[in-house]
Formats: C-alpha cells, sequence, structure tokens
C-alpha cells in the first residue's frame, strides 16, 4: 500500500509516495513519486484521497497566528463556540489558496464587484472631491484598488494597505507596484476587528493629504462575525473629512439556492477555509462540509462536521473534537439595501451614494461619518 514520507535534504522538507516492496527476503522502500513541497504533496494526497498525516514543522498555535491574542481568540472560538474565525483561514498558506479562489472560474462575485467599480470608479472618486489617501482595508490581492488608482493620476498618490495576513500583504505589494512602481505606498499587517486603527489613519492625514477614503470590498463585511462592531472601529478610525466605501452582496430569496450552488461542492473555496483545520492534523476525509442558509440572520453558513474524534494538539494542551461535532468556518451575511443602510446609520455613518448592479445582486456604499 502506498503512503507518503517526508525527507530532509540539507534542511530543506520535500516529499515522496513510496510503496513498501520485498526482494530476496528483504523490504524495502520504493519511490513511486516524487511530491515535492508540503503545499503539493498536500495537494496531490487530496486529489488521489491518499492519507497526508504531517503536521508540518510548525505545527503549533504560535507558528500559524501573528499574536498571543489570536491564539487566544481561536482557542476560545474553538473550544466555547464550535467556531473557526473565517479571517484566520487567510494566514500562512491560506494566502495562497485565497488568490486561487478568487481567480478561479467559479468567484462570480469578484467579477461583478470589479464591473461595478470599472463603471462607477470615476464618479465615486468626483463625489469625494477632493484629494485624499487611499486606505485598502483587507485588501486582499489590491487589484481593486488599482482601478481608483489608475482614476487618480491628476495628484501624488498615497496607497495604504492593511491586511490580516502577511502573505497577502506581499501579493497586494507584488500587484500593486508591479503598475505603480513609483507609488507612494504602505503595507502594514492589523487586525481591524480588535479595534480602531486611528493610529494609521492619524498620521496620514498629518503626513499627506487631510482626507482618506477607506476601501472596505469583496463583501468582507458580510463575512464577519460582529458587523456593528467593525463598522463601529472604522468609524472611530475616520473624521468628518473621510469616506468609506463598503462593497456587498445583496439578498433576494428567489435567489437562495444560487447562493448556495456557489459554495457547494466548490473545492477551492472548501480548501481555503479549512487551512487552519488542516495546518493543525486533519483531513477533509475527518468530515464532511455542510453549507445552509439561515434565513432568520440572513447568511450563508458554513460548517465541518466531524466524523470521529479528533483532537488538535498546541504544547501540552489539547482541544478535542468529537464525532458530530460542527465547526463553524463561514459566515456570509446577504442584506437587502434598506437593512444596510440601517446598519450603517446605527454605526454612525450617512450614506451619500448607493451603486447598484442591473440585477441588485450587489452594491457599493459611499459612506461618510456623522455626529451619533
Amino acid at each position: 500500500m502506498a503512503f507518503v514520507r517526508k525527507k530532509n535534504v540539507k534542511g530543506r522538507l520535500y516529499f515522496q509516495l513510496v510503496e513498501t516492496v520485498s526482494n530476496k527476503g528483504k523490504t524495502k522502500q520504493k519511490v513511486i513519486k516524487h511530491l515535492g513541497t508540503e503545499d503539493s504533496a498536500k495537494e496531490y494526497c487530496r486529489k488521489n484521497k491518499i492519507l497526508f498525516k504531517f503536521k508540518g514543522p510548525e505545527a503549533n498555535l504560535s507558528g500559524f497566528f501573528g499574536s498571543g491574542k489570536q491564539v487566544s481568540e481561536f482557542v476560545t472560538a474553538l473550544k466555547g463556540r464550535n467556531e473557526i474565525p473565517l479571517k484566520f483561514e487567510y494566514l500562512q498558506d491560506g494566502a495562497r489558496r485565497w488568490n486561487a479562489l478568487v481567480h478561479s472560474r467559479d468567484y462570480e462575485l469578484g467579477v461583478i464587484e470589479t464591473e461595478l467599480i470599472k463603471e462607477y470608479a470615476k464618479e465615486i472618486l468626483n463625489e469625494v472631491k477632493e484629494k485624499i489617501n487611499l486606505i485598502d482595508l483587507g485588501c486582499g490581492t489590491g487589484e481593486k484598488a488599482n482601478l481608483f488608482l489608475e482614476r487618480m493620476k491628476q495628484y501624488k498618490r498615497k496607497y495604504v494597505a492593511l491586511d490580516i495576513s502577511e502573505n497577502i500583504l506581499k501579493l497586494a505589494e507584488s500587484n500593486i507596484l508591479k503598475k505603480f512602481p513609483n507609488l507612494n505606498s504602505e503595507f502594514l499587517k492589523i487586525d481591524f476587528e480588535e479595534g480602531n486603527f486611528a493610529q494609521i489613519t492619524e498620521p496620514l492625514r498629518e503626513k499627506n493629504y487631510p482626507a482618506n477614503l477607506i476601501l472596505f470590498l469583496g463583501n468582507t463585511l458580510g463575512n464577519v462575525s460582529d458587523m456593528s462592531r467593525v463598522l463601529t472601529n472604522i468609524r472611530e478610525s475616520m473624521t468628518f473629512r473621510d469616506y468609506l466605501l463598503i462593497g456587498i452582496e445583496l439578498f433576494d430569496i428567489k435567489r437562495t439556492q444560487d447562493i448556495l450552488g456557489h459554495y457547494r461542492g466548490n473545492r477551492i473555496w472548501q480548501d481555503n477555509i479549512f487551512t487552519a483545520l488542516e495546518y493543525f492534523g486533519l483531513t477533509q476525509n475527518d468530515g464532511y462540509f455542510e453549507v445552509k442558509f439561515n434565513r432568520n440572520k440572513s447568511q450563508v453558513e458554513a460548517r465541518f462536521v466531524i466524523k470521529k474524534d479528533k483532537e488538535i494538539n498546541y504544547g501540552s494542551k489539547k482541544i478535542r473534537l468529537k464525532k458530530g461535532e460542527k465547526i463553524l468556518l463561514m459566515i456570509s451575511y446577504k442584506t437587502i439595501p434598506r437593512n444596510i443602510q440601517i446598519l450603517v446609520a446605527e454605526t454612525g455613518f450617512v450614506v451619500k451614494r448607493f451603486f447598484l448592479t442591473e440585477n441588485e445582486d450587489y452594491a457599493l456604499i459611499l459612506c461618510k461619518p456623522t455626529k451619533l
């Protein structure tokens, strides 16, 4: 029976698919295929349903997360709510997986938003009416910010990318500077769910232009567990001269099955939201994905259902996952225009412009802070 082994050559790990063979009474391991790096070996094993049991050289909490606070948040969420916040799926190899997802044919959301930005970016910038610093919150690849930067050529541009994932920031930096090599830019790692980021926005206004335009695109608002808290964090990072542009998916009860169809059976998406569990030793063969629409909360919910008892080890401690437990890996809120307008108003914003797709399934919402 074939199995995977790892080799360490001059400090570098690589993997092979081997089988045990007998020859004249002696047994040895025969190499069937060289699998290369850990990522390529995992991908081969997943496609061919072969057990990959290695956790990698840094299978520990501190090796995965960026801070002790994130470690505590992860452990508390998993033990206390059977949940892994989606933001953690973008760490480490999650950045590569997410990049594969957004460039896949099935990622319609990104195409829809990109086309909407192309149509209205100039109009949005005209609405702002002054020179601004462009802040890309949850920047992703930076490709959507490029669409705004292209239309800001009349003055010296200042661009700041903010994201929780260092690897995603590297993607954004590569894409942005490839197109604008002399751009005055910064790429900073922050977790905007933890609190405001006025320590970034205020110096920007002092050293560059007196107003900021914050891009909050990709339905990122719909993927956080507490939208009010996140909007409050953003509001506390802004002055009355600043603007916020939100990109969010809209909902029609008739489209429920179409929306669920984007997720069910989508292997690239499944790989993305499984990043953290895989890092700590689980495989997708240890359970199955369950995707449902919660009508009461108007959101898609994706869970991984454990088929047999498992353990996550970190240091001398363990998190036990029992058979039948459902771990919430993703929520994606889908709203209607009236509800999102109420939400932004309750968190200290006034809507200046509301840009809709022809099918009214996606919106760009330009907001300004107002007095509470």
